[in-house]
């Protein structure tokens, strides 16, 4: 029995420090942060895709929020906090953006820091490619980094439509996504979101109710109808440069 023990407890010493060196960013009471998205935005744990595509071409900026939590205690003054750019999985330079006021309130555990990105950047086409800033924890003297799976964030924006939750819903008996197809649907149908109409549960990837979808893709085709009638010999153009059209099986 002794000659097991002696290989086990050096085994579990080996596993406990491992954990406490894995948690201690999380669990510590030395005060340290790390980072997250507004799940408002659609933020994932670490990055949020946005488009300024949809918004009025009027609106030239907009605020990604970057949430930055802290562990630890909470103090009774605010406490300053630094981040840091990494250069390397970032395609943009300080003036396409600007960083809020980077701290903590007092007695407080996060704070929500807007990231002012702008509509155009000049070295990309954001209408084919998404600009991109990655913002790192700093440690500073009132703040160590935090675990390291959350040190990071990414930010991207675009200027072209992003293909919604709901069009796996939609792209068999519809058609496939395509920047012209959904620009129709915005244009002379509206926002719609087919989870909301009761196509599905959220999150599903089949339809549950497939007359309110076929009765939508309907609705699709006479709007097209009517558009190509109101404008002959011009038909409403897909991205391949061929007619637009909505229906079961298409290609593209």
């Amino acid at each position: 029995m002794m000659k097991i023990s002696k290989y086990i407890v050096p085994g579990l010493l080996v596993w406990f420090f491992a954990a406490c060196e894995n948690d201690k960013n999380t669990f510590s009471d030395t005060p340290s942060i790390y980072l997250g998205g507004d799940s408002e935005q659609g933020a994932t744990a670490d990055s949020v895709l946005f488009s300024f595509k949809k918004m009025d071409a009027a609106i030239q900026t907009y605020d990604l929020n970057v949430m930055v939590y802290t562990t630890g205690v909470t103090s009774g003054e605010a406490r300053t906090f630094d981040l840091e750019i990494v250069n390397e999985e970032s395609n943009v330079s300080p003036e396409d953006y600007s960083i809020g006021k980077m701290e903590i309130p007092a007695n407080s555990y996060y704070a929500k820091v807007p990231v002012t990105v702008k509509r155009e950047v000049a070295s990309l086409d954001l209408s084919q490619e998404n600009a991109q800033l990655t913002l790192r924890v700093k440690a500073n003297e009132n703040f160590e980094t935090g675990a390291n799976e959350k040190e990071q964030f990414r930010l991207l924006w675009c200027n072209y439509l992003i293909e919604p939750a709901w069009w796996n819903l939609f792209s068999y008996y519809g058609g496939p996504f395509s920047q012209a197809r959904y620009q129709f649907i915005l244009d002379y149908y509206g926002d719609v979101d087919l989870y909301e109409m009761g196509v599905a549960e959220e999150g599903a990837s089949y339809a549950d109710n497939y007359n309110i979808l076929f009765a939508f893709i309907a609705e699709l085709i006479d709007l097209l109808n009517e558009y190509n009638e109101q404008h002959p010999r011009k038909p409403y153009l897909n991205d391949n440069g061929h007619p637009l059209a909505f229906g079961e099986g298409l290609p593209y």
